[in-house]
C-alpha cells in the first residue's frame, strides 16, 4: 500500500510539473495572440523560396540564378543545377 501511495504521489507530482512547463510554454502574450518574430537582426533581410525544393533562404545566402530575364534563388548550387536541368525537359 505503500509502494502504492508512494509511486501514485510520484506520478502526480510528475505530471503536475510537466503540465505546468507545457502551460508555461505555449502560454499567451497578454494581448491573446500568439507571434513569431524573427531576430532583429534578421528582421529586414528579405527570404526567398527555392523554386527546387521549397526552403526559405536569405538573398544574402542564397545562390542566385538569372533565367529567362528573371532572378531565382536556390539554398544550394546543387538545388540550382536540378532545376536548370528540369528546365530543358
Amino acid at each position: 500500500m505503500i509502494r502504492f501511495l508512494l509511486v501514485f504521489g510520484v506520478g502526480a507530482l510528475a505530471f503536475y510539473f510537466i503540465q505546468r512547463a507545457i502551460r508555461h510554454h505555449f502560454s499567451l502574450p497578454s494581448d491573446g495572440k500568439k507571434t513569431l518574430s524573427k531576430p532583429k537582426e534578421n528582421q529586414e533581410e528579405e527570404m526567398f523560396q527555392d523554386p527546387q525544393c521549397g526552403v526559405f533562404v536569405s538573398q544574402k545566402e542564397a545562390i542566385q540564378l538569372k533565367w529567362d530575364g528573371n532572378t531565382h534563388y536556390f539554398c544550394s548550387q546543387r538545388c540550382a543545377n536540378e532545376w536548370q536541368m528540369n528546365q530543358f525537359k
